[in-house]
């Protein structure tokens, strides 16, 4: 019976020994930097306001827009995206608040530590909220599409950004309360 206890003993010591610990902190992620153009549908620039990178909406990083562009080429400023939470291929959306309106971008990205390279934007709308389809008002059509992806959350199969007025992520009551206050509104 003594000879098995020390050969218990001995298992139990060398596995503490050799056990790797767990809590080693990995290493930490390099953050993404974007620059690029930035356009209403029609083509027409944005003059400015601040972009915004959202990830699993969180702001993960802000630029200012000027005469329809954001951060430079080179060693420029450039739109940093970093987080404590992200992962490579995580979505980046972008949204731009100009003119005390939130307006999302039709591109997004996967996020990859140590990106860098262009992005252009287009905005869904020339300053209409509720204009998915990007017709210059808002209508029937734009509706079919909120009711396509009604109560979706980003990452859900259906989900659709440009439907998110609000920016919370998710598509609903308030996307639609928005979209009724600009209903049939033009751009024209």
């Amino acid at each position: 019976m003594g000879k098995f206890r020390s050969t218990i003993f001995i298992c139990i010591l060398l596995s503490l020994f050799f056990s790797v610990p767990s809590f080693a902190p990995g290493e930490p992620m390099i953050p993404a930097a974007y620059w690029g153009s930035i356009k209403y549908n029609n083509g027409v620039p944005v003059s400015s306001g601040t972009l915004e990178a959202v990830v699993d909406g969180v702001v993960c990083g802000s630029i200012a827009v000027n005469n329809g562009f954001y951060g430079q080429t080179g060693t420029g400023q450039k739109l940093v995206v970093q987080g404590n939470n992200l992962e490579p291929g995580d979505t980046v959306y972008f949204r731009v608040n100009t003119g005390g309106r939130v307006i999302n971008a039709s591109e997004s990205v996967d996020w990859q530590s140590g990106d860098t390279r262009p992005v252009n934007l287009t905005l869904q709308s020339a300053g209409i909220i509720g204009d998915v389809n990007g017709d210059g008002m808002v209508g029937g059509l734009d509706f079919s599409a909120l009711l396509a992806a009604w109560n979706k959350k980003e990452g859900e199969s259906g989900y659709n950004n440009l439907c998110d007025f609000n920016g919370d992520k998710t598509t609903g009551g308030l996307d639609f309360s928005i979209m009724l206050q600009n209903w049939n509104k033009s751009v024209y």
